[in-house]
């Protein structure tokens, strides 16, 4: 049984059906954030496993990112490297290094369109 406080009408009554609420805001304090997001890398690299595109997996730079015709490179950037907030915020710098360089010399990228990068949007 739960204490449920009713804001429509201020009346408080004992339940028998949980609160979904309440059962959510318990499970996410039992999860830590780094165990959450070593779960989310999982279920990426599992998710996005090669199939059409070739993964590359927290690219920390152009060099990570082959620049050929032949194949589609799926850049899936990690949460600690770079995020955006609103789909008009300019793209963060390790994005603009991957899509106009390649290499460790910093050349300039001659096969842009087979290049797909995925960032984590903050708030969602």
């Amino acid at each position: 049984m739960i204490l449920d406080d009713d804001p429509i009408d201020s009346n408080c009554r004992f339940k028998e059906e949980p609160s979904i609420n309440k059962i959510v805001t318990e499970e996410k304090e039992q999860v830590g954030r780094s165990e959450a997001k070593d779960d989310l890398r999982s279920r990426r690299d599992s998710i996005f496993a090669t199939k059409i595109f070739t993964p590359i997996f927290s690219p920390e730079g152009s060099g990570d990112v082959d620049d050929v015709p032949d194949s589609v490179a799926l850049c899936l950037i990690d949460f600690d490297e770079a995020t955006v907030i609103s789909s008009v915020d300019s793209p963060p710098d390790i994005v603009e290094q991957i899509f106009h360089n390649t290499g460790e010399s910093g050349k300039f990228r001659l096969h842009k369109n087979p290049a797909i990068l995925i960032l984590e949007k903050i708030g969602i």
